[in-house]
């Protein structure tokens, strides 16, 4: 009783010091960031009076140009730019739906910081912004000044804002969002529209392609590519794609990538599951899903699935998509004609036989694909979207 009851309190006490230990690796940096957070809310408020004061005086110049807030690197080892750039920067069309003449790029290490805030303040008053368009905004105040300070900025400056949340597939961000949708309609706020790429949030349930995604000042925003850079290859001498992860909730994969990776003898099938930090080069991966006939996606995320971008990324570049059953690309496609699913190993197998198999029906499910995207997802609706135009 002696011994066991010793190896209770040892137990407990190993369990406590590896709290300790935890706490003061994490205490410092809670505080930096906490810091960091609450001075620049102070800088930024402290900012807001005088943009007001120089934005007036500049009042008579008509030059409007649309200023970009996003992320910088796609990984934390920073080997790689933001897939946003390839999602707003590089989409073409903007000045075709709208009096922009330029688009001014500001990005975000991780979190917004004084210097972030202070080339915001400049570009805002030197450069004549007239549309705002922000990007992955943290809601937490470890990820800097959250989606209402902006918003407070474009009430300040009568500059309207539209807010992207990309991966919106957590209850705890649907809740977020939730509210504050609620918010904008007790306000008078500037705030144009927040876009989400969950086309299954409640306000986007009844909601497609055919009334331009929008609901009052929510938007189902789709993932655009700028086709000059994201198209079919002359050479298809890849048979089966995949290039994504395969680590925390994304697990789920891993048996549907062992089924993949069985057919190597009988298809040329490329898989490359290495995490964000290793990951391949861009150039590298436009290249291998312009020259694919088939690219695999999995929609599982985190809470629930996910329209991923790759969906969008397989039918630009002229490949058939195989997508999980219970993706929400059911609300914006349809099943044999522009993409094909899977409930499991087996269906996803037998699907990329059938398709392999028939030239004829793998050609006219990417045709149907490439047509309907162009006439129903092109960069001129993204920006109408996007700038309300």
């Amino acid at each position: 009783m002696l011994v066991f009851t010793l190896g209770i309190s040892n137990l407990m006490l190993k369990k406590f010091l590896r709290r300790c230990k935890l706490f003061l690796i994490t205490f410092p940096k809670r505080i930096i960031n906490l810091l960091n957070f609450y001075f620049s809310f102070l800088i930024f408020y402290l900012i807001i009076p005088f943009l007001i004061i120089f934005k007036n005086k500049k009042s008579g110049i008509i030059k409007k140009n649309l200023l970009i807030i996003r992320q910088k690197y796609a990984n934390k080892s920073k080997s790689l730019i933001s897939n946003e750039f390839f999602c707003i920067d590089d989409i073409p069309g903007v000045q075709s739906i709208s009096d922009i003449q330029e688009i001014i790029t500001e990005t975000i290490d991780n979190k917004l910081s004084l210097f972030n805030l202070a080339n915001i303040a400049f570009s805002v008053v030197s450069k004549n912004i007239s549309f705002i368009v922000i990007s992955s905004v943290g809601i937490k105040p470890k990820y800097g000044l959250n989606i209402f300070s902006f918003e407070k900025l474009s009430r300040a400056l009568k500059i309207p804002i539209s807010s992207i949340w990309w991966d919106t597939c957590s209850f705890k961000t649907m809740k977020f969002l939730n509210n504050y949708q609620l918010n904008l309609h007790k306000t008078l706020s500037l705030l144009q529209i927040y876009a989400t790429d969950n086309p299954n949030y409640y306000p986007l349930k009844k909601v497609s392609y055919k009334n331009n995604f929008a609901k009052e000042k929510v938007i189902g925003i789709f993932t655009a590519f700028n086709p000059n850079r994201w198209s079919p290859s002359k050479i298809k001498d890849i048979d089966v794609l995949f290039i994504g992860q395969v680590g925390s909730f994304r697990s789920v994969r891993n048996k549907y990538i062992k089924a993949i990776r069985s057919l190597e003898l009988k298809y040329n099938v490329v898989v490359s599951i290495l995490e964000r930090n290793n990951f391949i080069s861009w150039d590298e991966y436009i290249s291998l899903s312009r020259r694919s006939k088939i690219i695999v996606n999995f929609s599982q995320s985190i809470d629930f699935d996910q329209l991923k971008g790759r969906v969008f990324e397989a039918m630009n570049c002229g490949a058939v998509l195989i997508e999980y059953i219970k993706s929400p690309i059911f609300s914006y496609f349809d099943e044999n004609i522009h993409f094909v699913a899977f409930r499991d190993e087996k269906e996803l197998i037998n699907q990329i036989d059938l398709l392999l198999s028939n030239p004829i029906k793998c050609a006219n499910i990417r045709h149907e694909a490439e047509a309907f995207l162009k006439k129903n997802f092109s960069s001129k609706l993204y920006w109408s979207l996007l700038l309300r135009s």
